[in-house]
Formats: C-alpha cells, sequence, structure tokens
C-alpha cells in the first residue's frame, strides 16, 4: 500500500466528504459504522485513517486534523493505539475472513 499513514489528513477530492463527516460529529451525529467506497487509487485508505486519528486525536485543529502531538496521536503514529485496528485480508485480493 502507497499510504502515508504518518500525515493523516484528507487529500484534495475528499474535503467534501470529509466536512460532513467532520460536521456530523461537532453535531454529535456521526454514525456508528462507515463504508468508504470508490475507484481504486483515489485514497481511500488514506481517508479512513485520516477520519480514524481525528477522531482518536485529543486535540483536533479547526478542520478536523489531528494535531499530531497529543496522546492519542503519539499512540496511532507508534501503532498501539487501543481503540484502532486496521483489519486486512490475509492475503491480497482475498475477503476478510470472520476470524479476522
Amino acid at each position: 500500500m502507497g499510504e502515508n499513514y504518518h500525515n493523516p489528513s484528507p487529500l484534495p477530492w475528499h474535503q467534501e466528504a470529509w466536512g460532513r463527516l467532520q460536521a456530523a460529529h461537532n453535531g454529535g451525529r456521526l454514525p456508528h459504522a462507515l463504508l468508504v467506497t470508490g475507484a481504486r487509487g483515489v485514497g481511500k485508505g488514506l481517508f479512513a485513517h485520516a477520519l480514524a486519528a481525528s477522531m482518536l486525536c485529543g486535540s483536533p485543529k479547526e478542520a478536523g486534523q489531528p494535531c499530531g502531538n497529543c496522546q492519542g496521536c503519539h499512540l496511532l503514529l507508534a501503532g498501539t493505539h487501543p481503540d484502532y485496528t486496521r483489519v486486512v485480508p490475509a492475503e491480497p485480493g482475498k475477503a476478510i475472513r470472520i476470524d479476522r
């Protein structure tokens, strides 16, 4: 995967969806689950990771981007945040099995 998880921020073409989700979050209306879909290569993984980073950040910036300095941001960057798990198929192109 080519995603840059060290700089979790939405790409320019994600701004509309990002804004809607940030508004929903700020209004206490964020759904319990989201399905991120789109064409291959548009940055769905980056978007999902940026959204998770925003939700796990203790002091997100005005537009919802994570601060990068709080404990939540440091734990996410280290791959040890207790509230973040990235689930991927055992083999590329295969389905994610239930036991994952």
